[in-house]
């Protein structure tokens, strides 16, 4: 790249604190896990934690991480003070594992029983292991929609008390938006990103999409943002919206 190319890329990132966004993954992610935090759905940020204080997304934002990071801990131990939440999460994941060891093992005995002509009593314990051990998991699932519906409950009687943090954390999401926009453009002039190169203003929506979800894809649970394209809905099986940022 040249030096033209490189004080144009450190300028376009500057404001949000980047110097150069060595692993993109890090940053869709940090998006993806702010924006989560806005519906009480609290990974473990502090994996995250070293990339960030290397610099990764650069300097500027390495400082702002640390206010961050105190409102989503606020955010994430917040269950515990809900009545009875521990009690299930522990249940829920003492289920969760006694569910996979019963399926686990019934399937075991189920193929060694069809492979071994083992008596037909065998099988017959195998299969209902395994059904008990379906059961389980059932259970641990409804535990987990429980879990999930009691924070939401305790969360929204007492909503003014975080009506501050969630405004803050929808505008770092934004603003991590709005510099991963700016990056991607600035990328897209230097002409350095194979997906870039192949898109531009006037490439057909479909297209532009199936190319930015190969590299570029987010996965958020609110879209009260700008910058970004809808590509799929949450379905049956996923909570989640998947969009791609807007370049053009």
């Amino acid at each position: 790249m040249s030096e033209i190319g490189k004080r144009e890329e450190k300028e376009v990132t500057e404001p949000l604190g980047f110097q150069k966004v060595a692993k993109i993954n890090i940053l869709l992610n940090i998006i993806s896990l702010i924006d989560g935090y806005r519906i009480n759905r609290c990974p473990d940020f502090r994996k995250l934690d070293d990339n960030i204080k290397k610099g990764v997304l650069g300097r500027v934002f390495a400082e702002k991480w640390k206010n961050i990071r105190k409102v989503l801990w606020r955010i994430g131990t917040f269950p515990k003070n809900i009545p009875n939440v521990n009690k299930m999460m522990t249940l829920r994941i003492i289920a969760h594992i006694i569910g996979l060891i019963l399926m686990l093992v019934a399937s075991s005995i189920v193929i060694a029983s069809l492979f071994l002509s083992l008596p037909s009593l065998i099988l017959y314990i195998g299969l209902a292991m395994y059904a008990i051990g379906t059961s389980v998991l059932g259970f641990a699932m409804l535990l987990r929609r429980r879990i999930a519906i009691k924070i939401a409950e305790y969360y929204y009687e007492d909503h003014d008390r975080w009506k501050r943090e969630q405004a803050y954390l929808k505008g770092v999401v934004q603003q991590l938006i709005d510099g991963l926009i700016r990056y991607l453009r600035q990328r897209k002039k230097i002409g350095n990103d194979k997906v870039l190169n192949q898109i531009d203003k006037d490439t057909p929506l479909k297209k532009y999409q199936k190319l930015m979800m190969t590299k570029y894809m987010i996965r958020m649970y609110n879209i009260d943002y700008t910058g970004l394209i809808i590509v799929k809905k949450p379905g049956a099986f996923r909570k989640h919206y998947e969009v791609v940022p807007k370049i053009f």
